[in-house]
């Protein structure tokens, strides 16, 4: 009686919109064609969003060119239903009826989860969070727009482009020649950020992650490999200008700052940090769980941040390569469709160590290790380099304090590649630039370094 009862409500629809070309804009709003019951039903709203987004008109006719198996019967019904002046309350009606079908395929799902299928409790519980999160999402109605609305969305785009807003749309790194030359990132974009261990690539996520909370952008950042207050203390230094060796000790030079510092994270609303070891589609659930419960007390998401992915915990179904490759695509998807930035820290392969030559050890996008998708997904592929580091290994030395360092942009999906020349601060994990003080006296003759200053030393692009 259920069925028959939505069969006759999603013909009254139908109808509606056949009867009155204005009803397609109320519907739309709410359903897609898998939201009706009614094979046929579905088909044919289907081609009702296609002829709309073409600007077309909805009648008999285009519906017959648009759908070559129409079957005449259901059609005449539909047209000869009793049409409605306000739909809203049948168009919800409808959607009502989708949400709990799909519930009851979810419990479905739950049982074959939990009974049928060879996973653990928390991978069980992160694919029913999945499977809940699409039944309740509520963005993903249909959205194809006609190539003026696509042009029109276009203009508005680019007359903000240049404004103070348009300019505060960009995910900053905090390394004033990096986002002069090329802004930031833009949002929906999916960042790879690649070196070798102790090269720096955590210090320049956390110093990402300290630029944007600091411009109000919500920033959420899931530390695989440290853990919290590993990541905690990383920030401290780099805001504080502090020794994380003198941290480790229970040590600082300025009480004051930082004492200031830790009341400035401990009360900061926009930073969120995780250090548990999950799954791809867990890691997704448990973000999606924070941005809704962000969502709904006003607070923005802007940036998930993933060190790295190489510790991501390896479902038993796949290979460690399709593993990645599947989650890598996940990421990229997920960033495009909430329109935030994802930036993913990744190993380099051990090739890099030996290359020789004017290229002699400077990481390209081949050297990502596991996974071609990393290359092949991202909008953005990052190296922070410093030959520093190789020279000190090569002569069994210690690094200074202060080295050059460059950022390299290998890939850019709408922009320049290019070398950014800055300076790493070892102690406080810092890239930027950190001015000499030289002493005339030979006992002060050992240097000494300053504050980070707002601008960086010149670029150098390729």
């Amino acid at each position: 009686m259920q069925d028959k009862n939505n069969i006759n409500i999603e013909k009254a629809v139908l109808s509606s919109i056949f009867f009155d070309y204005e009803n397609i804009y109320i519907a739309k709003e709410y359903l897609v064609p898998k939201d009706f019951y009614f094979p046929a039903h579905q088909k044919i709203y289907e081609a009702m969003l296609k002829l709309h987004s073409e600007d077309m008109p909805i009648d008999e006719d285009f519906i017959r060119k648009n759908i070559k198996d129409l079957n005449d019967n259901i059609f005449l019904e539909i047209l000869s239903a009793n049409p409605i002046t306000n739909i809203k309350a049948y168009v919800k009606d409808i959607k009502d009826s989708s949400i709990k079908r799909e519930l009851i395929s979810l419990a479905t799902t739950i049982k074959k989860v939990s009974i049928e299928d060879d996973v653990n409790a928390s991978q069980a519980v992160a694919t029913v969070e999945d499977e809940l999160y699409k039944i309740t999402d509520t963005t993903k109605t249909y959205k194809s727009r006609n190539i003026s609305q696509i042009v029109e969305s276009f203009k508005q785009k680019h007359k903000l482009a240049g404004t103070q807003e348009g300019l505060g749309r960009f995910i900053k790194i905090g390394i004033t020649n990096f986002d002069n030359k090329f802004k930031g990132f833009e949002p929906g974009s999916y960042v790879i950020i690649g070196a070798r261990p102790s090269m720096g690539k955590t210090s320049l996520a956390l110093q990402i992650a300290l630029t944007n909370i600091k411009r109000q952008k919500g920033v959420i950042v899931d530390s695989l490999e440290m853990s919290a207050e590993d990541l905690i203390m990383r920030m401290v230094a780099q805001e504080s200008q502090e020794d994380i060796t003198d941290l480790l000790s229970g040590l600082v030079k300025d009480f004051d700052s930082f004492q200031k510092t830790l009341n400035y994270f401990s009360s900061n609303q926009y930073l969120h940090i995780d250090d548990k070891v999950l799954t791809f589609n867990q890691l997704k659930s448990k973000f999606l769980k924070i941005k809704r419960a962000r969502d709904k007390t006003g607070l923005p998401t802007n940036v998930w941040i993933i060190d790295h992915i190489g510790y991501v915990k390896t479902n038993w179904k796949f290979k460690r390569h399709e593993e990645l490759s599947i989650g890598s695509k996940m990421l990229k998807e997920l960033a495009k469709e909430l329109g935030i930035t994802i930036i993913v820290l990744s190993q380099l392969n051990r090739t890099v160590t030996d290359r020789k030559g004017l290229a002699k050890n400077k990481p390209q996008m081949s050297d990502l290790k596991d996974s071609g998708s990393l290359e092949e997904d991202a909008d953005y592929i990052v190296f922070p380099h410093r030959d520093s580091y190789y020279e000190s290994k090569e002569k069994n030395i210690i690094e200074n304090p202060v080295n050059d360092a460059i950022i390299i942009v290998d890939k850019n999906r709408n922009g320049p590649c290019g070398v950014i020349k800055t300076q790493y601060k070892g102690p406080t994990t810092t890239f930027g630039s950190f001015p000499i003080i030289e002493y005339a006296h030979k006992e002060q003759k050992d240097r000494e370094y300053q504050e980070p200053l707002n601008a960086d030393i010149p670029e150098i692009l390729m």
